[in-house]
């Protein structure tokens, strides 16, 4: 008894680095124990609980999640776009190669488009895991991305008016360029929300 505590225990680390591993490493090491041990006559069951070959297999079920607990169709347009974008760069991740990523994607585009990548990921990988799709959640201990808010400034009134005199081709257009600037200098609401309501 004592003997089989002590092989827990010292396996205890070995576990904790396989968990990390990507699916194929780990499906390789399954492989190799249940070779060793039909080698050595030990009956040792190997069976997986049923998955997804990858994780892009599970995303029309996450959309569907994310759909049941009522995310906005944008922020799901959004998350799905950019999880396809990275499962099609990186088909099996891990944890290095997502941390990876998110480092070289802070040097090329704004740190809160790098947080919204990694939120959807972490969306995505803590439904799979959740739901024994995939066996490894690689965004675990992958910190948020910090995103410094600026406070956003009204442009000067001056400038306001100059384009609120100024025209469009179409007598229309001109009416709504006013309407969407009045709506923005007066309001508060983003341009994209201001955009819908016209």
């Amino acid at each position: 008894m004592d003997r089989q505590h002590t092989a827990d225990n010292s396996l205890e680390p070995t576990m904790k680095a396989i968990n990390q591993l990507s699916p194929q490493s780990q499906e390789t090491i399954v492989s190799l124990v249940g070779q060793l041990a039909q080698r050595e006559g030990v009956n040792v069951p190997l069976t997986q609980a049923p998955g997804l070959q990858t994780p892009a297999k599970g995303i029309p079920l996450w959309v569907a999640k994310l759909r049941a607990e009522r995310y906005s169709e944008r922020t799901i347009h959004m998350y799905r776009y950019l999880a396809v974008r990275y499962l099609e760069r990186d088909p099996a991740p891990t944890k290095l190669g997502v941390q990876s990523y998110l480092a070289d994607r802070l040097s090329e585009v704004s740190p809160a488009l790098v947080s919204n990548e990694r939120k959807a990921l972490a969306s995505l990988f803590g439904f799979l895991h959740e739901e024994g799709l995939w066996p490894v959640n690689p965004l675990n201990g992958v910190g948020h991305v910090r995103v410094r808010y600026r406070e956003r400034l009204c442009p000067d009134i001056g400038d306001v008016i100059k384009v609120l005199n100024g025209s469009c081709m179409r007598r229309r257009d001109t009416e709504k360029l006013r309407v969407l600037v009045l709506l923005l200098a007066t309001t508060g609401l983003r341009i994209t929300e201001a955009a819908s309501v016209l």
